[in-house]
Formats: structure tokens, C-alpha cells, sequence
């Protein structure tokens, strides 16, 4: 088969954790099959990713919106200079060609925890911009998903063809 470099998108990779864990086994497993892994972290915390390029992000900001932000220019910088096949994201960015979506629809648990002044900050604004950016009708994203409750609320919100969102 033909040989692909992948880059894996994550803000913190800690060793326990559900979302790293499932990192590690696409790594293994892609990396197992010759293709090119690099990983894209702020931070990273226990052993190291055998067989995969992990890229440290000097990414800072007084918020967590503004280090997503210079997190993102950071990589599509690194990835300008050293491209990839494909972008799979373990977090909400734009830009990703597939997204492994493990935490729930912000936007839903926003509107139904949250109060309007919290959905008029700057912090709201950011995360439901960049969750659009994947799961909005004339994105390419292609989605996996981990149930069919979390497909139905990215659906509800957002009218994502269905052909993107796979379980």
C-alpha cells in the first residue's frame, strides 16, 4: 500500500488518560502499518510515543482560547514547511480532514448548562466557532464518533450530512 504521513492534533497528552489512550493504539496501529506518524501537543506527560514524531507547541495565552489559537498557528505553520497527507484532530480545531470526536456536542451542554451571559463570551464564542468549523454542512470533516446520542446532537445543531459522521 501506499505510505502516508499523519499528523495527530492534541492540546495535552497524560498517560492515563481516555483520549491519549486511544492516540497511542491509532499510532501503533498506522505506525505498524509504515505509515508516518507526528503529534502536535502542548504538553506531554509520561512515556514517550514509540515510532511517532511528537512535536512540542510553544503555545501560551492568558486564556485557554488564545493558546488554542496560537496553538493552530503554530502547527499549519510547521505544516506549511513539512506537509502531511492528513490532519486527525483529538480536539476541536479548524482545518482537520477527520475528527475523533470523543467529548460531546459544546454547543448543546452550552445551551442547556450554561446562561446567556456565559454563551456572550469570548470563550463560548471560540469553542462553538471551532466545533462548527468541523461539524457545519459545507465542511469537509469526516467525523468518527463514539455513540449515536453524541451523532444525534451534532445533527440537531449543526445539520451534518450524515455521510460525514461515522460511528
Amino acid at each position: 500500500g501506499v505510505t502516508m504521513r499523519l499528523a495527530f492534533v492534541l492540546y495535552q497528552y497524560v498517560p492515563y488518560g481516555g483520549l491519549q489512550r486511544d492516540l497511542r493504539r491509532f499510532v501503533e496501529e498506522l505506525g505498524g502499518r509504515g505509515h508516518h506518524c507526528r503529534v502536535y501537543c502542548i504538553s506531554w506527560q509520561g512515556a514517550t510515543l514509540e515510532g511517532a514524531d511528537v512535536r512540542r507547541v510553544p503555545a501560551a495565552g492568558f486564556s485557554s482560547h488564545r493558546r488554542n489559537e496560537h496553538f493552530l498557528a503554530w502547527v499549519r505553520a510547521d505544516l506549511n514547511r513539512d506537509p502531511v497527507e492528513g490532519i486527525i484532530g483529538f480536539n476541536r480545531m479548524p482545518g482537520l480532514d477527520i475528527y475523533y470526536a470523543t467529548e460531546s456536542c459544546y454547543t448543546d451542554k452550552a445551551l442547556k448548562e450554561r446562561g446567556r451571559l456565559f454563551r456572550r463570551s469570548a470563550g463560548f464564542r471560540h469553542c462553538a466557532d471551532w466545533e462548527r468549523a468541523i461539524f457545519a454542512p459545507g465542511c469537509e470533516t469526516q467525523i468518527l464518533l463514539l455513540s449515536g446520542s453524541q451523532r444525534d446532537r451534532f445533527e440537531q445543531h449543526y445539520n451534518t450530512p450524515p455521510q460525514r459522521l461515522h460511528i
